[in-house]
């Protein structure tokens, strides 16, 4: 288990072990390295790396930043994150977070940075997002809003738009 107090650790050191991947058979490789300040960790598709402001989990073309602790278990393959209630794990990776925003028609595409933040009791991955719709039917728009989808299940469970943006939604389709 890589905890981020091991970010601290003042030596190098690279270590790469074969896992089994139990659902397809395949052997996965999975690296860990660390040097002076930073941690990086490989699992597959999915990179972990710790940065000033946090860290960084990026799989595919997505990348996701945040402020909480995160924790990684290269044999299982898990992911987990530390709240004031306690340990979460992340059972959503952001590709899967971001494809399930644009495929549920809330929204043509995902702009911006994603966060992967605390919110009430669960942890959720947060974006901002465009959807094209026409005002009265001929009047081209775009209404943005603030999408979170669980990072424990995988479902949008808020989104959230100012009152102007509400207001443009309300007479568009």
């Amino acid at each position: 288990e890589k905890q981020a107090d091991e970010a601290n650790q003042k030596f190098e050191r690279q270590s790469e072990q074969e896992l089994e991947n139990s659902k397809t058979g395949r052997r996965m490789k999975s690296a860990v390295e660390e040097r002076a300040d930073t941690l990086h960790v490989r699992m597959g598709e999915t990179d972990v790396r710790s940065t000033d402001k946090g860290f960084e989990i990026e799989r595919g073309d997505v990348k996701v930043q945040t402020k909480l602790p995160v924790t990684v278990q290269t044999d299982t393959k898990q992911l987990s994150v530390v709240t004031p209630q306690g340990t979460k794990t992340v059972t959503t990776l952001p590709d899967e977070a971001k494809n399930t925003v644009e495929s549920s028609g809330f929204a043509n595409q995902v702009v911006g940075e994603i966060k992967l933040q605390q919110e009430g009791d669960d942890v959720v991955f947060r974006m901002n997002t465009i959807h094209n719709k026409r005002m009265f039917g001929f009047l081209p728009v775009q209404v943005n809003s603030a999408v979170d989808v669980s990072a424990t299940t995988g479902q949008i469970t808020n989104t959230t738009q100012s009152l102007g943006q509400r207001l443009l939604d309300l007479f568009s389709f």
